[in-house]
């Protein structure tokens, strides 16, 4: 009976996980002519995020960086580039999560699709 105890308690904390992080990349997303690239990758002592957006973009766009909290900080803003780098100098280790915020013109905001890193 304890090993059916242990595993259900488990598994609950597992759904739990799951629905925790999946709610975090449930946020409304741009339009696929908005971003047409993202990307994050591990440097030595740094993370580098680049992306693309399309060329006439009017807007901001903050990048976004959250631990297994799922609780996002802003770490960078940069306006009206198309094609632009950020450098995080002070990368969490574990598992951190990275999204751009996008604020358009007239003030909506809208969040990339997160993606995962481990350090």
């Amino acid at each position: 009976m304890n090993t059916i105890t242990n595993f259900l308690r488990n598994t609950s904390l597992i759904f739990a996980l799951m629905l925790t992080i999946s709610q975090a990349f449930a946020t409304e997303s741009p339009t696929a002519e908005e971003v047409i690239s993202f990307e994050i990758q591990s440097e030595t002592t740094t993370v580098e995020i680049t992306w693309q957006m399309p060329e006439g973009f009017d807007g901001k766009v903050q990048i976004q960086r959250a631990g297994m909290d799922m609780q996002f900080e802003t770490v960078g803003e940069l306006s009206n580039d198309p094609v632009n780098q950020f450098v995080d100098e002070q990368p969490q280790t574990g598992i951190s999560f990275y999204r751009l915020a996008i604020q358009r013109a007239d003030g909506s905001i809208t969040y990339q699709k997160a993606a995962a890193l481990s350090r």
